[in-house]
């Protein structure tokens, strides 16, 4: 598959899936437990992405690679929780958790985590002599 998504792209996209997450549980008629885990993604999602040495990414303590691993890692998750959290039987809530997962399988596997540094860690240090220019 063709890793198109950049690292600057990958970050827009987390923020919109942060929101998307936020924003569910009262949209979607989300209760309980899946509600809960859906906030609970939400705040993880935004916590990874502000420490995450990318575009928007306010301490740059993480690797974009690392980003990615954890991003890959947490799709079986998001999958597993309708069943973990013991709401599967809603077909919403359900379905809801399982396209999350997918979602965030594709854009990993779009992903270019490979990026070369100056892509997606250009202005982490401000005492950087790189111009931003060239």
């Amino acid at each position: 598959m063709n890793r198109f998504l950049k690292p600057a792209g990958h970050v827009v996209v987390d923020l919109l899936s942060v929101a998307t997450m936020a924003v569910a549980p009262r949209l979607l008629g989300l209760q309980g437990r899946a509600a809960t885990a859906s906030y609970a993604l939400a705040g993880s999602y935004l916590g990874v992405s502000l420490i995450t040495r990318a575009p928007g990414g306010l301490l740059k303590l993480l690797p974009f690679e690392t980003h990615g691993r954890i991003e890959l890692s947490t799709a079986p998750l998001v999958a597993g929780l309708p069943w973990l959290l013991h709401f599967a039987a809603n077909p919403r809530e359900r379905n809801y958790f399982l396209g999350l997962a997918a979602f965030a399988g594709l854009v990993w596997s779009v992903t270019d985590w490979k990026a070369p540094e100056d892509e997606h860690d250009y202005g982490s240090d401000p005492l950087s002599s790189r111009d931003p220019v060239q």
